[in-house]
C-alpha cells in the first residue's frame, strides 16, 4: 500500500512543478487517482484529500479559490497553516483579497468581498448606497447601516441553479449537456459536482465566465431595484483598484519566443479550450501519447 510520505512528495512535485505553481483541489485529486489507485485519505485517518493535505503536507497551502474548488500553491515562509474550521469560519470579516474585473461590460468591477456576499453562502451583510452607488459589507454581528443605505440580498439559490441550467442550454455538444444535467438533479451541494464536471468536460472557463457575466447582471437588476446607482460596480466597491504589478520574471524573459514556443503556446491554447467530444476527433501520433503517458508516470 503506498505511504502517505509518497504521495504528500508527489503532490509537492506536482504543485510546485505546475505552471504557475497553482493546481486545484480537482485536479489534484484526479492526478493522485492515476498515481496512486489504490490511494483513500481515510486510510491514513482523513476524511478527504483537502484533510490529508493540512496533515501531511505543510509546504502546500490553500491560496485561493476557484467556484466551489481550492486551490493549492506553495506556501511562503509568511504564511500561516489553515485548520478546516478558518476556511469555513464567518465570525469575522472576509478576508482582503484583490478586486477581480468581472461582469458583461470591461468597466464592471466589483470587490472580492462583495462578490462573496452577493453570490450567497456567508451570514454578512451587503450594503449600497442609494446616493453614491458605494458598497460596504456588514459582518454578522454588525450593526445595520442606515438610509442612505440599503441591504442588498443575496442572489438565490434558484437564480443559481437557473444559470447552470441555462448555460447547459448554450452547449451544442450533447455528452456535456448530459453529463452536466445529471449535476442537476443531486440534493445538497449540487454546485460541486457541477464545476468537477464542469472542468472534466473542458468547459471550466466557459462556465466561469458564463456565470459570472450572468451574476453581476443579477446585481445591477437587484441594484436598480433598490433605487441605487450603478456607478459603485466602477468604483470597484469602495477598494482602489490595484497598481498593475510587473510580469513575473518567468513571463517576461520569454518576451520574445522563438517561432516554434509561439506556435506551441497557441496549440496548448486552442487544445486547452476544446470541449472532450473535439479532443476525441483529433489525430496525433501515438508515439506522442506514449511518451506523454511515460513522463506522467515517472
Amino acid at each position: 500500500m503506498v505511504t502517505p510520505e509518497e504521495v504528500a512528495s508527489n503532490i509537492s512535485s506536482l504543485v510546485a512543478s505546475s505552471r504557475d505553481q497553482r493546481v486545484t483541489g480537482a485536479q489534484l485529486s484526479v492526478l493522485i487517482r492515476y498515481k496512486f489507485p489504490d490511494f483513500l485519505p481515510d486510510r491514513h485517518g482523513c476524511r478527504n484529500l483537502r484533510e490529508f493535505i493540512q496533515r501531511f503536507v505543510p509546504g502546500i497551502t490553500q491560496v485561493d479559490r476557484s467556484g466551489a474548488d481550492v486551490v493549492y500553491g506553495v506556501r511562503r515562509s509568511t504564511d500561516t497553516p489553515k485548520s478546516s474550521y478558518t476556511e469555513v469560519s464567518f465570525t469575522s470579516r472576509p478576508p482582503a483579497t484583490p478586486p477581480e474585473a468581472i461582469g458583461r461590460r470591461p468597466d464592471a468591477y466589483i470587490s472580492s468581498d462583495v462578490w462573496r456576499t452577493f453570490v450567497g453562502g456567508s451570514r454578512f451583510k451587503l450594503y449600497a448606497n442609494a446616493e453614491s452607488g458605494a458598497f460596504d459589507v456588514i459582518p454578522p454581528e454588525g450593526e445595520p447601516l442606515q438610509s442612505p443605505w440599503v441591504q442588498i440580498p443575496s442572489c438565490p439559490a434558484e437564480v443559481h441553479r437557473q444559470i447552470a441550467r441555462d448555460f447547459i442550454a448554450s452547449l451544442s455538444d450533447e455528452p456535456s449537456r448530459k453529463a452536466l444535467e445529471s449535476t442537476l438533479t443531486e440534493s445538497g451541494l449540487w454546485w460541486n459536482n457541477y464545476f468537477s464536471v464542469s472542468q472534466q468536460m473542458g468547459l471550466e472557463w466557459r462556465w466561469k465566465q458564463y456565470r459570472r457575466r450572468r451574476i453581476v447582471a443579477e446585481l445591477e437588476s437587484s441594484l436598480k431595484e433598490h433605487g441605487v446607482p450603478i456607478t459603485g460596480m466602477l468604483a470597484a466597491s469602495s477598494t482602489r483598484r490595484p497598481t498593475p504589478q510587473p510580469l513575473p520574471a518567468r513571463l517576461t524573459a520569454a518576451a520574445d519566443p522563438s517561432e516554434d514556443a509561439r506556435l506551441r503556446s497557441l496549440a496548448i491554447d486552442v487544445v486547452r479550450n476544446m470541449q472532450i467530444s473535439e479532443l476525441r476527433e483529433l489525430k496525433v501520433p501515438l508515439g506522442y501519447v506514449i511518451d506523454a503517458l511515460a513522463v506522467k508516470r515517472n
